[in-house]
């Protein structure tokens, strides 16, 4: 009986001698020649609502670099120099967060998340084809990439970003309704006919007028047959805004009806280029952004005595030189303060990356989204500028023809 008792007590310190412990946060330590480190987060900017998996940006390695798995129950994130218990950060407050992970008696080094104090917005998009059709695999395109370029994922030659390039938290995607409410058969298309074949830009503005969906809730794009002497992509308005913007045109409040067919012009025959950036190019201009250079079309100008674009992080140049050697220079670009450059930027045009928005280029943008008239944008959606039976805009007896900012635009 003894004997039984005395090996069954032996037989169960034996199995607990061969569990292993699950070691807690306080006992857990890296071996010496492990290296701890957190990565810098896919988004550093995120708004107030987004989530930041803290776990998925821990890497521990080896010696020879091979990554080493570590219970997650041992990391012991620090943030703002505060410990905190939870392994995710939830983005409740504006402002900028530091970020470290502990791990037995090591510290990582601290990676920034910025929270910022804008709003996510979602436009939808409607194309007027005219004398022409869309498929929803041609729309789906066009519009995913008007996102990726406004969500900073854009980069249709593969070329380095600027290095203020930014999320703009703005994405567009394909009106799924008529300004009646009717399903569209194809999302985003509303085909249209005309008796004229070919536009030039005046003669593409006036007929625009015939089929304007109420700028509040569609961002309208023309698509266009345009005629060959003209030569452009596409051109587009500029919003006026309600408060002061520098280079934007101030109008009031009041007004409720557009003074002009405010949209994006695009040319038919840019459809199938697929690394074409010249819908998000024409938003930009919708957005409030000019050219980083001085100049319209194929109007070429030296260096201003301002900035042309009212962006300091975006360097201008000398257009008419550029132009008179661009098939030389291609990318390259000399700044009118002596620098040179690789063109990056979407605002550029004629042999550039054109994979960029910046930071100044953002701020213009948010200031449009908060003040523009005329754009399916979250304070329009809630304010009355158009009255609700208002679907389809119609040309106002005032109406002056105002030629638009004109993009002619080359791929290499």
């Amino acid at each position: 009986m003894k004997k039984a008792l005395f090996a069954a007590l032996l037989s169960m310190t034996l199995l607990a001698a061969c569990t292993p412990l699950d070691k807690g946060v306080s006992d857990y330590q890296l071996d010496a020649t492990y290296s701890l480190r957190l990565e810098t987060p896919t988004s550093p900017e995120i708004l107030i609502g987004d989530q930041v998996d803290l776990r998925s940006l821990v890497v521990v390695t080896d010696r020879a670099g091979q990554t080493v798995t570590v219970p997650e129950n041992a990391y012991r994130f620090v943030i703002n120099q505060q410990p905190d218990g939870a392994t995710s950060f939830n983005a409740t407050q504006v402002g900028t967060y530091t970020i470290e992970v502990k791990i037995g008696n090591r510290t990582s080094n601290a990676v920034s998340v910025t929270v910022l104090p804008y709003t996510r917005v979602r436009i939808p998009v409607v194309f007027h084809a005219v004398n022409s059709t869309l498929t929803q695999t041609q729309i789906d395109r066009l519009v995913k990439g008007m996102t990726d370029a406004y969500r900073n994922r854009w980069n249709p030659y593969s070329g380095a970003k600027d290095e203020n390039a930014v999320d703009n938290f703005i994405e567009f995607y394909a009106a799924e309704t008529n300004p009646t409410g009717l399903s569209l058969a194809v999302k985003g298309l509303d085909a249209v006919s005309s008796s004229r074949q070919t536009f030039t830009s005046r003669q593409a503005v006036d007929e625009a007028w015939n089929n304007y969906w109420n700028p509040n809730r569609f961002l309208n794009v023309w698509v266009y047959a345009i005629a060959k002497e003209e030569s452009l992509s596409g051109f587009a308005y500029n919003l006026p805004v309600t408060r002061p913007l520098a280079g934007a045109r101030v109008i009031s409040a009041s007004r409720t009806s557009p003074d002009l067919p405010y949209g994006i012009y695009l040319n038919q025959i840019d459809v199938s280029d697929t690394r074409s950036s010249t819908l998000a190019h024409e938003a930009g201009h919708v957005l409030g952004l000019n050219h980083v250079f001085d100049g319209n079309g194929d109007e070429s100008k030296s260096c201003s005595t301002t900035d042309p674009d009212y962006c300091a992080d975006t360097p201008y140049y000398d257009r008419a030189l550029y132009m008179d050697n661009y098939r030389t220079l291609r990318q390259r670009r000399n700044a009118c303060d002596g620098s040179s450059y690789v063109s990056t930027n979407i605002m550029d045009y004629y042999l550039g990356y054109e994979n960029s928005f910046t930071r100044n280029q953002r701020d213009r943008i948010q200031h449009t989204l908060n003040y523009g008239l005329w754009l399916p944008s979250p304070n329009n959606e809630s304010r009355t500028r158009q009255n609700a039976e208002d679907n389809y805009v119609k040309k106002p007896d005032d109406y002056q023809f105002v030629p638009p900012v004109i993009c002619a635009k080359e791929s290499f």
